[in-house]
């Protein structure tokens, strides 16, 4: 399906140079200043850089967006999104709690909810620009979530994995807005945790806590003033 979806819309915009008079056009929902078409990464980093100012913070996701749309081309971006979309599926199933990613019936399932169930989902997955601000970025978000369960199950979080949630935290924050808002609030409750503070929604669970980068450490809790069904906590 992605073979017979022709580049269209913004994806044929993305090809070219964006200088700040075609950013701001662009954002304006005008095509003034579009001239000189992409050749180089050097020309997609400084087209993001006007692209930042004018339109919007979508770093990461147009950066390839551009570059497929003006170096690379659209036949490898329909392979690569084939296995994007397929690894959507696979982290659905997998975050689902079901680890047996053999069984047919679970990627139909999958495959079926994901695409009937969300709006326009031509938009979604099919087109370039869709499919790269919004499936691609929703791998990313998922692919944090399964990291950060495994991140909570250990006992002792290293500045390794500190800087793996580092760098999620990074691609989120210049992805998709929506996306990235989960993902922010949990690493930001992680670090926060580490440094000495904590709103927990499960008192029972105070023993499991961690810091970083050291191990296990003594906390007293007290009730929210804001939230009675929390806790706020002050590591020692």
């Amino acid at each position: 399906m992605n073979m017979y979806t022709p580049i269209c819309g913004d994806d044929y915009l993305y090809s070219f140079y964006l200088t700040p008079v075609a950013a701001k056009s662009f954002f304006e929902g005008a095509s003034i200043g579009f001239e000189q078409k992409i050749s180089s990464f050097t020309d997609v980093i400084f087209s993001q850089y006007n692209h930042y100012f004018y339109v919007n913070g979508r770093t990461i996701p147009h950066i390839l967006e551009q570059s497929f749309a003006g170096l690379w081309g659209e036949n490898c971006f329909n392979l690569i999104n084939v296995f994007a979309f397929l690894l959507l599926n696979m982290l659905v199933i997998w975050i689902s709690g079901k680890r047996n990613l053999t069984k047919f019936g679970y990627w139909v399932a999958a495959v079926f909810f994901i695409w009937f169930l969300l709006p326009c989902p031509v938009d979604l997955f099919l087109l370039m620009s869709g499919a790269l601000n919004y499936t691609w970025s929703a791998v990313l978000c998922l692919a944090f979530l399964l990291v950060y369960t495994k991140v909570r199950q250990m006992e002792r979080v290293n500045w390794g994995v500190a800087f793996l949630l580092f760098c999620f935290f990074i691609f989120h924050f210049t992805s998709l807005v929506s996306l990235c808002s989960l993902t922010s609030s949990r690493l930001f409750s992680t670090w926060h945790c580490a440094t000495g503070d904590c709103v927990l929604s499960h008192p029972r669970r105070v023993r499991s806590l961690y810091c970083l980068p050291g191990g296990k450490v003594s906390v007293n809790c007290r009730k929210s003033p804001v939230w009675p069904c929390l806790l706020h906590c002050r590591f020692s």
